[in-house]
């Protein structure tokens, strides 16, 4: 039949004017160059990563959803489930073309191929995608491949403008999404906080052990990070570098972020602890999920209760279940997290340090928000939203429309595609 469908195409392009138009797309067709795959391969299956156990799983329910809503938008979308089958057996997919390949923070477009220099992704076709959730200074081992067609999907617009000037690499901002579940559920938390404890005074050894000049230069960045918490990290070891006169090229600069990242992980939680510290003994109760919430001070103080670990689905009927929630960025000062959704999604009003991300987008009246550095009078804020039930119905209210509207995965999915088609 084929030479009756060729001269049937050719055919009608005569009658529309466009034969040499038609006759260039069919040679393109009959070399399968690489116009040809561009389209072929949207017609190709998606294939997602997931398994990994990071956090109670919220990488794996990541990658679930975020397929799920693929499907629902027509996609066939396969999974290759690190925590099930060996990493070798990717290797199947070795010389397969695929709609889009995508990874959740994923260290998998690094494998190399046995020779050392190849990267195993070289040879499996397709667009790919990485989902990253922390600062990319984190990924710095997984983010210097330079794969063709590869783009890195983040929450935060710094971290878009990081990968691009120093790994010369795409990126688009591109925050996770939400998860609602229908229902009603009784308010029985009045405050609540979902996440970790990590003490951060056990990080100071290890900067301790650093050589004489890089202890130095850790200090100086953990002292004006500590005095100046509106900084993102770049912008804070941007200032120490200058000020300690330090001249580095590009490569030594990455290095030496990333011999920095312990002073990040430092702040983080230090920030986490003050808050928490200013909160509870501003006289207000909170309700703490998590496991490691017994190794803390807090563990004993009247204004605390202590539960234990939580998957993510049961972290969304405890938001259900709370007036408010907190969020504690991990120092995202442009972005936007999945915390965030889920607790407007469920219903709460979120309580959060600010972030340039929420400009035009949340305001007040939708949310709690407070500045690491002006945070002694939140307690007070608080309190006065959790005797006035009207106010803390209408923020949550409009948190949530707005939500909706922005932040679910079915909303990712059509902004993918849409991505996708544009590359």
């Amino acid at each position: 039949m084929f030479d009756e469908v060729i001269e049937a195409i050719l055919l009608d392009a005569e009658k529309r004017d466009a034969y040499d138009e038609t006759v260039r797309y069919l040679e393109m067709l009959m070399k399968k160059g690489r116009e040809y795959y561009r389209i072929d391969d949207m017609t190709k299956p998606v294939l997602i990563y997931k398994g990994d156990d990071i956090c109670h799983n919220v990488l794996t329910v990541f990658a679930e959803q975020f397929g799920a809503a693929l499907e629902q938008e027509g996609k066939n979308v396969i999974y290759f489930d690190m925590g099930k089958e060996p990493i070798e057996s990717v290797t199947r997919y070795v010389n397969q073309h695929f709609c889009a390949i995508i990874g959740v923070q994923s260290y998998m477009f690094s494998i190399k191929l046995k020779d050392e220099t190849e990267y195993l992704h070289q040879y499996i076709y397709g667009p790919k995608f990485n989902f990253i959730f922390d600062h990319p200074i984190w990924l710095k081992n997984h983010l210097q491949h330079h794969l063709d067609l590869f783009c890195v999907l983040t929450h935060d617009s710094d971290y878009v403008n990081f990968v691009h000037k120093y790994f010369k690499m795409d990126a688009v901002l591109f925050p996770p999404a939400g998860i609602e579940i229908p229902g009603i559920e009784e308010k029985k938390y009045d405050l609540t906080f979902v996440g970790t404890y990590n003490d951060y005074r056990s990080q100071l050894p290890v900067i301790h052990q650093m050589n004489r000049s890089m202890r130095f230069f850790a200090n100086h960045l953990l002292l004006l990070m500590r005095k100046n918490a509106s900084l993102s990290a770049e912008e804070a070891f941007n200032r120490t570098v200058e000020e300690q006169g330090v001249i580095l090229t590009q490569e030594e600069y990455l290095n030496l972020f990333y011999e920095m990242r312990r002073v990040f992980y430092c702040v983080i939680h230090y920030y986490r602890e003050k808050i928490l510290r200013i909160i509870i003994n501003g006289d207000i109760k909170i309700d703490l999920f998590g496991d490691s919430w017994k190794e803390s001070a807090f563990y004993s103080h009247p204004n605390v209760r202590c539960h234990p670990d939580i998957t993510v689905e049961e972290s969304i009927t405890v938001w259900k279940r709370s007036k408010l929630s907190l969020n504690i960025m991990s120092w995202h000062k442009a972005g936007f997290t999945e915390r965030m959704a889920n607790i407007m999604l469920a219903g709460a009003v979120l309580v959060t340090d600010d972030s340039t991300y929420l400009r035009g987008r949340y305001d007040e009246n939708d949310m709690l928000i407070f500045k690491l550095d002006q945070c002694e009078k939140l307690p007070q804020r608080i309190a006065e939203l959790l005797a006035d039930d009207e106010k803390q119905r209408c923020i949550a209210q409009n948190g949530k429309k707005k939500t909706r509207c922005a932040h679910t995965w079915g909303k990712r999915a059509q902004e993918f595609l849409e991505l996708l088609n544009n590359r």
